[in-house]
């Protein structure tokens, strides 16, 4: 099934990025979904594209870092975004994160600028 694999970070979690998926075209409402699921501060997205088969290509990256999986049941990994980038370059459809930056006004702009000021301290 088509749809987009994204990285995400958040300034509360450096080093760790969330590698997922979603059918929905709307990235950033994931993120706010993923938000109000208890986490300090809202995620950013690292890079975001649609490919062609979400769940081989979820899968395929997930087993190549399972390594630096922080849990088996979670899909957050102690690696550089760049690293899984690099691998979904190879498989995208299209890169969408331009995409998902136009829509950034879904997470309260003040929520924001408080997980950039935070990343800063650290």
């Amino acid at each position: 099934m088509e749809g987009i694999i994204y990285i995400l970070s958040n300034p509360a979690m450096p080093g760790i990025v969330k590698i997922g998926k979603t059918t929905k075209e709307d990235v950033k409402l994931r993120m706010k979904e993923l938000y109000s699921s208890g986490v300090r501060l809202p995620f950013e997205c690292v890079y975001a594209a649609k490919v062609r088969d979400i769940d081989e290509v979820e899968r395929a990256l997930h087993t190549a870092f399972s390594p630096d999986r922080l849990n088996p049941k979670r899909e957050f990994f102690e690696i550089e975004s760049m690293q899984a980038i690099a691998i979904i370059k190879l498989l995208e459809l299209q890169n969408v994160s331009p995409l998902v930056e136009q829509e950034a006004n879904v997470i309260d702009n003040v929520e924001l600028q408080a997980g950039k000021a935070y990343a800063q301290k650290r």
